[in-house]
C-alpha cells in the first residue's frame, strides 16, 4: 500500500486507514478504490488493521463450513457470506476472530 504511485493517482493515506475512529465500512470502501484490489483483499486488509468483523469469505470457507457446521448443499459465496456472517454475528465484532480461531482448531 506504502508504495502505491501512479501518475494522476493520490498517494494513499495510510495515516486514515490507521485512525481508529474510522469504521470498517469506511476502510474497506477506501481499500477497494486502490487499482487491483478486489473484495477479497480488502477484507484481508481491513482485518490486518484492526477490523475483524470484516470477513474474507472464500473456497477455504466453503470447505469449512462444510466440514464443521454441516453444509451439505452446494452454495453460492453470497449464500455463504450471509450464513457464515449469521454464524459469526455473536463474536462481534471480533467474527474474523472467532472463524480463524475454528479453523485453526479444526487443523491436524
Amino acid at each position: 500500500l506504502a508504495v502505491e504511485k501512479r501518475e494522476g493517482v493520490p498517494p494513499i493515506d495510510l495515516k486514515w486507514l490507521e485512525d481508529d475512529s474510522r469504521t470498517s465500512q469506511e476502510v474497506f470502501k477506501r481499500i477497494k478504490g486502490i487499482y487491483g484490489f478486489g473484495d477479497f483483499a480488502a477484507h484481508n486488509v481491513c482485518q490486518l488493521l484492526g477490523h475483524f468483523d470484516s470477513f474474507p469469505y472464500d473456497s477455504e470457507t466453503v470447505r469449512h463450513f462444510k466440514e464443521h457446521h454441516r453444509v451439505t448443499k452446494r452454495l453460492k459465496m453470497n449464500d455463504l457470506a450471509k450464513l457464515a456472517a449469521k454464524h459469526y454475528s455473536r463474536y462481534a465484532p471480533y467474527q474474523f476472530l472467532a472463524y480463524w480461531y475454528e479453523l485453526w482448531k479444526g487443523y491436524e
